[in-house]
């Protein structure tokens, strides 16, 4: 079963933008109507744009479509070891670099 993925601060934060583009242009469209009338072609070119910000609103409000990848909460591991190689072959000769001699 797979869990469901909650919303970042940047989904919300993409949210926010593209409804505050939506709004823009709502209220751009209220203006030329109150200019030029319902007709003109501006206003439907204002609409038509409007409406793909609210499509792309939409995907951006199906977050369990995307993968969310692997966290590493999610895995099980309780805490991760880095070993500095240098460090650990304590006898190990270093070699030398045959472009110094």
């Amino acid at each position: 079963m797979r869990a469901k993925r909650h919303p970042t601060r940047s989904d919300n934060l993409r949210r926010a933008h593209v409804q505050d583009q939506i709004d823009q242009y709502v209220r751009m469209i209220e203006d030329e109507i109150a200019e030029s009338g319902e007709k003109s072609p501006t206003v439907k070119e204002l609409e038509k744009k409007k409406d793909k910000l609210e499509e792309k609103l939409a995907k951006l409000m199906n977050v369990e479509a995307k993968d969310e990848g692997l966290n590493f909460e999610h895995t099980g591991i309780d805490h991760l070891f880095v070993v500095n190689f240098l460090a650990a072959g304590g006898n190990r000769p270093v070699p030398r670099n045959p472009a110094s001699r």
